[in-house]
C-alpha cells in the first residue's frame, strides 16, 4: 500500500469519528437546546471558522456566476441539515449513521433523472441491493416504523439534491467557494428560523456548540480531500467505520443496544455504494482508454 492510500484511508477513518462525534453532541444537546439553535449554531460557527480564508482570498472566495444556483443549494441544505439533526436526536445514533449511508444511492437516481446519465446494469443491480439495505435496517411490518427515520430519509434524499447541486457547481467554482457560499447562505435562513425558537446557551453549551461546528469542518475537509486523492470506490468501504463509531458511542454514552439488522442492512448499503461507484470507475477509465486509442 502506497502513502497516498494510507493517507486517504487515515482521513476517511478521522473524517467518520469526526461525524459520529458531531451526532453524538447534536444528540446530547437536543435534550437543552432545540434542533433549530443547534443547527444555526453549526452553519454560523462553522463561517466563522472559514473566516481567516475569506478575508486571506480578499473576499475572491465569493467570485461566482452562479449566485442562483448556490442559493437554491444553501436553501435545500438548510431544509436538510434541520430534519438531519432532529432525527439524530430522535433515533439511535447506529441507525442514523446507517441510513445516512444511502445518500449516494439516491444521488444516483438523482442523476439518472435530473442529469440525464445512462442507468446501466450494474447501477441497477446496486441500486436494488443497496434500498434492499435500507428496508432491513428500518424493517417495516417487524418493528414500528420509527418518526426519526423518516425524518433521516427525507433528510438524507434533499442532502443527495445538494450534492447534485455541488457536482454541477465543481464545474465552475472551488471547493472553498462552494463551502463559504453554502454556510454563509444556509446561516442566516437558520437564524431566522432559530429566532422564532430562540434559547440563549450557556457557557458549556457554547463549547459543545463550537465542538459541532469542528467537527462539521473537518468533516468536509476529509472527505473533500480524500475523494480527490483517491477514487470513490477506494473511499466508500473506510466510510463503514462510522458504524462502528457511533455503535460504540451510541452503547457507552446512552446505553442504545447494538442492533444486528442495522449493521446487516448498513453493510449492505455501503456495499452497494461502493459497487457501483467501482463499477464507475471502471467505466470510466475504460472510456478513457478507447478515446486514447482513437486519438
Amino acid at each position: 500500500m502506497n502513502n497516498i492510500k494510507l493517507y486517504v484511508i487515515i482521513l476517511t477513518i478521522c473524517g467518520t469519528l469526526a461525524s459520529s462525534i458531531m451526532f453524538l453532541i447534536i444528540k446530547y444537546l437536543s435534550s437543552e437546546l432545540n434542533t433549530y439553535m443547534i443547527a444555526f449554531f453549526r452553519a454560523f460557527l462553522g463561517l466563522i471558522i472559514l473566516s481567516p480564508i475569506i478575508i486571506k482570498s480578499k473576499i475572491n472566495v465569493f467570485k461566482t456566476k452562479n449566485l442562483k444556483i448556490h442559493l437554491l443549494r444553501g436553501t435545500i441544505n438548510s431544509i436538510s441539515m434541520l430534519l438531519t439533526f432532529t432525527g439524530i436526536s430522535l433515533i439511535a445514533l447506529e441507525k442514523a449513521a446507517a441510513l445516512t449511508f444511502a445518500v449516494p444511492l439516491y444521488a444516483t437516481v438523482l442523476s439518472i433523472i435530473i442529469l440525464k446519465e445512462v442507468i446501466k446494469i450494474h447501477r441497477t443491480i446496486g441500486l436494488l441491493i443497496g434500498f434492499i439495505g435500507i428496508l432491513i435496517v428500518l424493517r417495516p411490518g417487524f418493528i414500528e416504523l420509527e418518526l426519526g427515520s423518516l425524518i433521516i430519509i427525507t433528510a438524507t434524499f434533499m442532502f443527495a439534491f445538494v450534492i447534485i447541486i455541488v457536482k454541477y457547481l465543481t464545474k465552475t467554482d472551488s471547493v472553498i467557494t462552494i463551502m463559504t457560499y453554502g454556510l454563509t447562505i444556509i446561516s442566516p435562513i437558520l437564524f431566522i428560523i432559530a429566532l422564532f425558537n430562540w434559547q440563549t446557551p450557556n457557557f458549556n453549551q457554547s463549547l459543545l456548540l463550537v465542538c459541532i461546528a469542528l467537527c462539521g469542518t473537518i468533516v468536509m475537509f476529509c472527505s473533500n480531500k480524500a475523494l480527490e486523492l483517491a477514487e470513490t470506490s477506494f473511499v466508500m468501504p473506510f466510510r463503514f467505520t462510522k458504524l462502528i463509531w457511533t455503535s460504540i458511542i451510541g452503547y457507552t454514552i446512552f446505553l442504545e443496544i447494538p442492533d444486528v439488522w442495522t449493521w446487516i442492512g448498513g453493510m449492505i448499503v455501503i456495499l452497494s455504494v461502493s459497487y457501483i461507484a467501482y463499477r464507475d470507475a471502471l467505466n470510466k477509465n475504460e472510456k478513457k482508454f478507447k478515446d486514447d486509442l482513437q486519438n
